[in-house]
């Protein structure tokens, strides 16, 4: 094949405007660069493509194993980055597809034969690979120790030719010091200080918190620690101990408090993002810690437990590595893989900022503080520490078998943001939860292979194998259970909080993909920041009916502006948020929705309403029980169906008997109860001791087998444990 490139690279440069399929298409040149200046460069190249699907796959894990090191926030930027950019610079290659901003770039000319075709998609993926070595490198200079010699020596790619100066559009090191550039410009307004600049002109500490009035007029106050008075349903955040085992210890600080009300977002309608919020946990602290004490005491001699905690500890040694076996799997295509990453990395970003803003709204105590303040040193049997299995120890001395992040408990990031991996690849795969692959997706973890307990944990090599995105989107919820470093309600809040969240990301993506500059996932020359109203304690609203005009009502259920004198406090203070008319109101601050906004009736057609789990009417009438109907659902139009029937048919089709209004009598199929590690039935017969109430939309049903059931969960639970005690 080498040769037939080789001889056809004259052919290649001296392609002309008349082969393209748009005028302005940019000739793909430099392919014999790389032979010149090394010798057997493409020689290489073919060798290393025979052996993996991705030129970059080589450096890829090295690359995610170094941005992995900073806190969690931090890493899940860096992915958002990192995705977009090489999306940027492989959309160049397509027929229709813009970049995240919505852009025709210097599109490559497309080919006209055969093996132009195999030249093409030589050129393609190289570029991928230089603009995935220089955007990594740009964005952590920590990294291009480790992932040049890759870079250079196995793949066989020249890291200097990135330095010529002006970079040439039509080569792949053109194409990548490009798109890599133009993100990083973009980045200089994204509301995470990332600079440190925010915060102090001199010696600034990069990701430090800040004052900040937005653009829109809200404003961020710097997060402060709470030390009023704990109770036992009142205990707010609190910094614990961090040591590196080396003799260094450092007393934590909520990292990034601002990114959920600071940050820029993508593909996200700032409404539909401040729509989505969690309740109060109403935690029985005391209870609490019975449960955490107890599982963890389980937790102390289960290596399966154990496995899957650290696996899923990090979304990015887990959940993203699963992504690339599935599109090896899929046999993706270059552009296929990374359009898909581009749009699961900005739904898991914009998921992230979602889970930190309601982490801070309630800034609740992690177990560690809540164990040790509330049980002080009182014996309890439970997981002693590495390689101590359970013992009797003063609850003082008691921790999680891994780190506990320097963040609010309540709700769990890692339940909100695996339940927005699980609803992206289900809608990238036209609703489909099965896998579909004709093997699983697999991870082993080899024996001994534990971070926690090396050498010892596990026993045995585990293999977890995953046929349903709900399945991983679960285990990876129910993990953070199993370690102590969350409450029940916490993994159940994030699973609620993101479910139905992401979807006008993925929405925007299809756009993208056809060429609609309407799928910009933001603006490039945009540089405000925008700040998420968020009421300090501190500023009490006052309640007086005073006319102010016009102002938007962004509670529970608010979908149009108000005049009724009863205008939040920090409305009053800023003085930006009010307009003289209902009309001019909407349109300022309800822009996609204007039509309910000014009180439209709606269109009487039936949606799926995510947080209700069931069907619900567009429209507007409060003697209808069934009314409603998010803004973006009615812009995207792919939402609604004619009839009840119809949506119950198409969203829930395991219950439509529930869902059509005969009465909540769920499915009698058998379901796990992760709280109770037992498998019940989806029913709510107190005749029945087998139910275990209505199985949440996520929870996968086995059919009417209690033995299926049980068998998915034999390696967590015991058979005669399985079901519940009668």
């Amino acid at each position: 094949m080498l040769t037939s490139i080789k001889a056809h690279l004259a052919l290649l440069l001296l392609l002309s405007h008349d082969h393209c399929v748009d005028a302005q298409c940019t000739v793909p040149t430099g392919l014999d660069t790389l032979d010149t200046l090394r010798p057997g460069t493409l020689a290489q190249v073919e060798a290393m493509r025979a052996n993996v699907p991705f030129l970059w796959l080589p450096y890829a894990f090295p690359f995610i194993n170094e941005i992995i090191k900073p806190e969690t926030p931090v890493h899940f930027r860096i992915g958002q980055i990192h995705g977009s950019t090489v999306y940027n610079a492989v959309a160049r290659y397509h027929l229709t597809a813009l970049d995240i901003w919505g852009r025709n770039m210097f599109r490559i000319c497309q080919p006209t034969t055969a093996q132009e075709e195999l030249d093409y998609k030589l050129h393609e993926v190289i570029t991928a690979a230089y603009t995935f070595y220089y955007s990594g490198i740009s964005i952590m200079d920590t990294v291009e120790d480790i992932i040049k010699p890759i870079f250079s020596e196995q793949v066989g790619l020249n890291p200097d030719l990135l330095m010529l100066d002006p970079p040439d559009q039509s080569t792949p090191w053109g194409i990548a010091k490009m798109v890599a550039d133009d993100m990083t410009e973009s980045l200089k307004a994204d509301g995470w200080n990332a600079d440190g600049k925010l915060t102090a002109k001199h010696n600034p500490l990069p990701f430090s918190d800040f004052s900040f009035v937005g653009a829109n007029g809200a404003s961020y106050e710097p997060y402060d620690i709470d030390t009023t008075p704990r109770t036992k349903d009142h205990w707010p955040w609190a910094p614990l101990m961090d040591s590196d085992g080396m003799g260094h210890f450092s007393k934590q600080q909520h990292v990034t408090p601002f990114i959920g009300f600071t940050g820029r977002l993508y593909g996200m309608n700032r409404s539909h993002y401040e729509s989505f919020t969690s309740p109060p946990p109403q935690y029985d602290y005391e209870a609490e810690t019975k449960v955490v004490l107890e599982r963890t005491r389980k937790m102390a001699s289960n290596d399966t437990q154990k496995a899957l905690l650290e696996y899923f500890d990090s979304k990015y040694t887990s959940i993203l590595p699963l992504q690339i076996d599935y599109s090896i799997g899929a046999k993706d295509s270059e552009f296929e893989f990374w359009y898909a990453d581009m749009v699961l990395v900005n739904t898991m970003y914009d998921a992230l900022l979602l889970v930190w803003k309601e982490k801070v709204r309630h800034n609740a105590a992690r177990p560690t503080t809540i164990v040790h303040e509330l049980l002080g040193d009182k014996l309890v049997d439970t997981y002693a520490g590495p390689l101590m299995q359970a013992q009797f120890i003063p609850a003082t001395e008691w921790q999680p078998f891994i780190r506990t992040m320097p963040h609010a408990e309540y709700p769990s990031g890692s339940a909100c943001i695996c339940t927005a991996y699980k609803e992206t690849m289900v809608l990238l795969n036209e609703g489909e939860d099965d896998i579909g692959l004709e093997n699983p997706l697999t991870h082993t973890v080899p024996a001994g292979s534990s971070r926690t307990e090396p050498g010892v944990t596990p026993k045995e090599d585990i293999v977890f194998k995953f046929t349903k995105w709900s399945q991983i989107e679960k285990e990876c919820g129910i993990s953070r259970l199993y370690g102590g470093m969350h409450f029940d309600a916490s993994v159940t809040a994030g699973h609620e909080l993101c479910t139905g969240f992401i979807s006008p990301v993925v929405e925007l993506g299809k756009l993208l993909k056809k060429g609609d500059p309407k799928g910009a996932m933001a603006v490039f020359e945009d540089e405000r920041i925008i700040v998420s109203p968020f009421v300090n304690p501190r500023i009490v609203a006052q309640s007086d009916p005073i006319n102010l005009g016009y102002y938007p009502d962004w509670g529970p259920g608010g979908s149009t502006c108000l005049n009724d004198g009863k205008m939040p406090g920090y409305m009053r203070i800023m003085e930006t948020y009010t307009d003289p008319s209902l009309a001019a109101c909407c349109e300022r601050w309800f822009s996609w929705d204007k039509h309910t906004c000014n009180g439209g009736i709606g269109s009487s057609e039936w949606y799926i309403d995510w947080k209700l789990e069931k069907c619900v009417k567009d429209c507007d009438d409060s003697s209808d029980a069934d009314c409603g109907m998010p803004g973006y659902m009615r812009i995207m139009e792919t939402y609604t169906d004619p009839s009840l029937s119809a949506c119950c048919e198409r969203w829930f089709s395991w219950d439509k008997h529930t869902c059509n209004g005969n009465g909540a009598i769920g499915s009698s199929e058998w379901y796990v109860d992760w709280k109770l590690e037992k498998c019940v039935k989806d029913c709510d017969d107190s005749s029945d001791a087998d139910c275990g109430g209505f199985a949440k939309s996520w929870d996968e049903r086995y059919g009417s087998s209690q033995d299926a059931c049980c068998d998915q969960i034999s390696s967590y639970i015991a058979r005669d444990k399985c079901t519940v005690d009668k």
